[in-house]
């Protein structure tokens, strides 16, 4: 099972990319060997983080490691059934480290909701959720559950209103 994660320089101390899509290279590992690969969709204009997510794909990647993703990436990673994990480690090793240990965050895609909805910025009939800290009231489109947010204010849990 190969893992991927975007890195900023093809060196030893192989620093996560925040940039998932506009990464230089992406580090591949199976967990004993690892070698750098160069992003060949760095100079594209459109569409760099979905061809990246096919190009990774076709190198049969089944696991990618990221600090930061965007929603096209997510969807196109989830089409290919690649699982997405969040890290807030700087350095491979350390995502590495999390990831073996089971201590990374699973990203998934809103359900209930088609892509092309979701993308277009459909908004449907929008469900309310409270901060059960501090009271803050904010607005989800449906398809995103409120108990997987956080209140924007205070970092709290969010609950849905009835």
């Amino acid at each position: 099972m190969w893992i991927a994660i975007p890195v900023k320089e093809k060196n030893s101390t192989k620093k996560i990319n925040e940039r998932f899509g506009e990464s230089n290279y992406y580090y591949l590992t199976d967990g004993k060997k690892g070698r750098f690969l160069s992003n060949p969709y760095l100079e594209q204009s459109r569409d760099v983080g979905i061809q990246v997510c096919q190009w990774l794909a076709a190198q049969e990647v089944k696991v990618v490691i990221v600090r930061h993703i965007d929603i096209n990436a997510l969807f196109a990673l989830h089409t290919a059934s690649i699982k997405i994990f969040k890290t807030h480690q700087e350095n491979v090793k350390g995502a590495l480290d999390a990831f073996q240990r089971d201590n990374l965050q699973s990203l998934s895609v809103p359900g209930r909701i088609s892509v092309n909805a979701y993308l277009s910025g459909y908004q449907g009939r929008q469900k309310r959720c409270v901060c059960l800290n501090c009271g803050y009231v904010l607005s989800l489109p449906p398809g995103l559950p409120c108990r997987e947010k956080q209140c924007p204010k205070c970092g709290g849990r969010v609950r849905r209103l009835p």
